[in-house]
């Protein structure tokens, strides 16, 4: 009852916040993220890793069940089999494989970990934030929901979008 507890109580309202959150977060991941620390690392919308970092799904490990999100975000970002694999190896993954497999959008230098990570925040922040907010959502909603309710919620989401300042026509 304990690490139940623990899970509902601590972690999904984290993870559903970082989730619901109208703008992007950028995880900069350096050492290794592992067991909870890597679901934390998967809820993020970006991910930059530092070349010597990485991820581990260590709850096999340990005789556990991934917990905090791992489950549904590895299994959208690798696909059923190979986040299974992940799962239940309990192994290492460094930030180089990461980047092969999609659970890193870019590796770079471990010493320009932050400065990187700061630098792409600043690009997005130069951005329309209204489209990377509705953007989230969409893409959010397209994982749970069919193509013909995400075309249906596209129409809605660029009827907004395209009242709001950031919009021009070209």
């Amino acid at each position: 009852d304990q690490v139940r507890s623990a899970v509902l109580d601590h972690y999904k309202p984290l993870i559903m916040r970082m989730v619901t959150l109208p703008k992007p977060i950028i995880g900069a991941i350096n050492g290794v993220a592992a067991g909870a620390g890597a679901s934390i690392a998967l809820a993020c919308d970006l991910r930059i890793m530092a070349d010597d970092a990485s991820l581990m799904e260590a709850f096999s490990n340990i005789g556990l069940v991934p917990d905090a999100g791992s489950s549904w975000f590895l299994t959208r970002l690798v696909g059923y089999s190979r986040a299974f694999e992940i799962a239940i190896e309990g192994a290492r993954i460094p930030a180089s494989r990461c980047l092969e497999l999609g659970l890193a959008n870019r590796v770079t230098l471990a010493d320009s970990l932050l400065v990187d990570a700061h630098a792409w925040a600043q690009h997005l922040a130069q951005r329309p934030t209204l489209a990377i907010a509705l953007t989230k959502q969409a893409m959010i909603q397209a994982t749970e929901r069919g193509l013909e309710a995400i075309i249906d919620l596209e129409a809605d989401l660029q009827d907004a979008a395209v009242q709001y300042p950031d919009h021009h026509l070209l």
